[in-house]
């Protein structure tokens, strides 16, 4: 049920993905805005896969804040009669600091939780066994001290694997010497660790027969750092591709240009999930454009919409200002949410009865004070400089446009959604608040220029 007062706009756009009963009431099928079909294609191949009883791993690549999330939990929705769905977020560890033994062990903790704590499977004895004995004697004795301490000494063997393996968790979590150290022991064991999984999937799919095990890992294509995401996806690839059930792997999105053909070999599928389009083709585009590419910026515009009408009644937004929103958000549905809440915020301070488009005007002067320095290099590295930036964004007429050359900087604009890329016949746009911010830097150079003239 969409928010009837203003105070009730906050909870209803919040910038998170979509689950539970939300899923139900807030999604709306975005497939013609998008102009893609990833989401049924994936589960097409998904349950083919089921079929064979073999798994399937892809990587799925998009725009930061364009759903990716909330679509992939309703693929799991769509597939529930023949999967069983993990979601394992990577975000637990440190973004700048992550590697492959990190990934896969979180992977199996999350396996385990939902093998031993959620199905409340009991291990036979042979299995058990081989769990607790992936751990040095030192990590076991240590453990089991702990428990007897608390008083959690569970005669269960189920029971001791689960505390282990939370416990191996929280060294791979907490940073500094434990960290290392458990990546050590897991890179050591890497193939035991392997073949511990792959018991674990078969008593869970024994378990619920006619089901596979599918494993969604989230927020890897936030990796704002290079040398960390080509380290994870390309020299460790391998070791990815090697978890015995089905997984989805997030990419970050200046990967999927990368021209390595290494990168993607082994993958069973790639996908782009495209943006939701509410910028038209540039005019080059127009001219011979099939139909459905012509009319992708109305479909998608209507598709946002309707995603604001099932968040926010109409009484308490004015229509101008819901086209207006939708506008300025590139069609990036984290900030369309985001200028909606502030929005509101305005109208509430300001004591109106609804959202205007006043209201509107000024979420998104903050929307564009906050974007506009993702222009500038990270701190952490310099990768480029301003000069480079300003130098690949050219004149603000010259957007949208057909092409644009994959270099560091393109790729890097794209990860941070100044660049926006529409799918169909591809074009780039520069983002709304990007290229209203691009304006005023150009004016405030003009008048300096003729200041100093």
């Amino acid at each position: 049920m969409p928010a009837t007062t203003l105070e009730d706009v906050d909870q209803l756009t919040l910038e998170e993905p979509l689950a539970g009963d939300e899923l139900n009431s807030l999604w709306v099928e975005s497939a013609s805005g998008r102009g893609s079909s990833v989401r049924a294609e994936l589960r097409i191949r998904l349950t083919h896969a089921a079929r064979a009883k073999a798994p399937f791993h892809a990587l799925l690549a998009g725009h930061g804040g364009c759903g990716k999330s909330t679509e992939l939990r309703y693929l799991a929705r769509e597939l529930s009669d023949a999967y069983d769905t993990l979601v394992v977020d990577v975000k637990r560890v440190s973004p700048l600091d992550l590697q492959y033994q990190d990934v896969l062990f979180l992977c199996f903790q999350t396996v385990v939780d939902y093998a031993l704590k959620v199905k409340n499977i009991e291990l036979d004895e042979a299995t058990a066994e081989r769990l607790i004995g992936w751990f040095d004697p030192v990590t076991v004795a240590a453990v089991d001290a702990q428990a007897a301490r608390v008083g959690d000494a569970s005669g269960s063997l189920s029971g001791r694997a689960a505390r282990l393996y939370d416990a191996f968790t929280g060294r791979i979590l907490g940073g500094g010497g434990p960290r290392q150290s458990a990546r050590r022991h897991t890179e050591d064991r890497f193939d035991e660790l392997i073949d511990n999984l792959r018991a674990l999937i078969e008593g869970v799919e024994r378990a619920s027969p006619g089901r596979r095990m599918l494993l969604i890992v989230e927020n890897l294509d936030k990796l704002d750092d290079p040398e960390v995401a080509t380290r994870l996806f390309l020299h460790h690839r391998a070791q990815l591709l090697q978890v015995p059930c089905s997984v989805i792997y997030t990419l970050p999105m200046y990967l999927w240009y990368e021209p390595d053909p290494e990168l993607f070999r082994g993958w069973d599928a790639r996908y782009l999930l495209p943006m939701i389009t509410v910028s038209d083709a540039p005019p080059s585009l127009l001219d011979r454009a099939e139909p459905q590419d012509v009319d992708k910026a109305r479909a998608g515009r209507e598709v946002l919409l309707e995603i604001l009408a099932h968040r926010v009644a109409p009484e308490i937004m004015e229509e101008v200002a819901r086209h207006w929103a939708v506008s300025y958000s590139g069609g990036v549905l984290r900030h369309l949410l985001f200028m909606v809440r502030e929005a509101a915020i305005f109208a509430i301070i300001e004591g109106s009865p609804v959202v205007r488009y006043l209201h509107v005007e000024r979420a998104f002067v903050r929307l564009r004070n906050e974007v506009k320095n993702l222009l500038a290099p990270s701190l952490a590295r310099s990768e480029f400089t301003v000069e480079d930036v300003y130098r690949a964004l050219g004149d603000v007429g010259d957007w949208p446009r057909r092409g644009l050359d994959m270099t560091l900087v393109a790729r890097r604009l794209l990860q941070r959604l100044v660049l926006l890329e529409y799918n169909g016949q591809v074009w780039y746009t520069l983002h709304p608040a990007i290229r209203d911010y691009l304006r005023l830097r150009e004016e405030e150079l003009q008048n300096r220029a003729r200041r100093t003239s």
